[in-house]
């Protein structure tokens, strides 16, 4: 009896190991990272016409030898961060690096990326220098680019163009605020207060049904 239930024991690990995938609990979920398989499932390494392509889509992507070395003008070589080791990287590497005008937006940049990072599970080499963000990408695991790293540089690229057209919304703002700010050179602060303040209590009055009492449809009809 012994003898065979070791039998058995063996048959059913046999039959497991069969029927296990090579990126999951079993066959039926071997594509579901929740059971261990991997994100990186349905990935692969992209083709030369395809990277072309990817970066002809994608502008301000360079390649990151050559440019690694490259650093913030005005800073002394001890200040500056450590380029990425060039055992993670690849000839294929493509870097880029996004500056800001202010720390604030660095700042939320930096938010959105990490968050799109762990929803996609892929985390760049990523250099903050106050207010400017250098960002390398390279898989070491398909040894080149592969869908996940388009993905991540259209997203960074997207969310870098929005803080550009805010920045600008901004500026037009600003500038319609100066230009009103000019009629006070033409016509004198003096009359600028007089109308505001005209406008104030036209807009704080009460109605004129409120003084003069409703008026009929009839009455109207009779004016006219």
């Amino acid at each position: 009896m012994r003898r065979l239930g070791s039998l058995t024991a063996a048959a059913v690990a046999v039959a497991g190991r069969r029927t296990k995938g090579d990126y999951g609990f079993n066959v039926f979920h071997n594509s579901n990272p929740q059971h261990g398989g991997s994100y990186a499932r349905h990935e692969r390494r992209m083709r030369e016409d395809e990277v072309e392509d990817f970066l002809k889509s994608v502008k301000g992507w360079r390649p990151f030898f050559g440019t690694a070395s490259e650093g913030p003008a005005g800073g002394a070589e001890a200040d500056r961060a450590p380029a990425p080791s060039t055992l993670r990287m690849g000839e294929e590497a493509i870097v880029r690096c996004f500056t800001f005008a202010t720390y604030e937006e660095a700042y939320l940049f930096m938010g959105r990326l990490w968050a799109f990072c762990y929803g996609s599970d892929k985390y760049p080499h990523v250099t903050w220098d106050d207010r400017a963000i250098t960002v390398a990408l390279y898989s070491p695991s398909f040894r080149g680019l592969s869908k996940r790293e388009a993905r991540v540089a259209a997203f960074l690229n997207d969310q870098y163009n929005m803080f550009r057209k805010s920045r600008q919304q901004q500026e037009r703002v600003l500038e319609g605020v100066a230009r009103k700010a000019r009629v006070e050179e033409v016509l004198g602060p003096e009359a600028v207060a007089a109308a505001l303040a005209t406008r104030q209590e036209q807009r704080h009055a009460p109605l004129p049904e409120v003084t003069h009492g409703v008026t009929h449809w009839d009455t109207l009809i009779k004016k006219e």
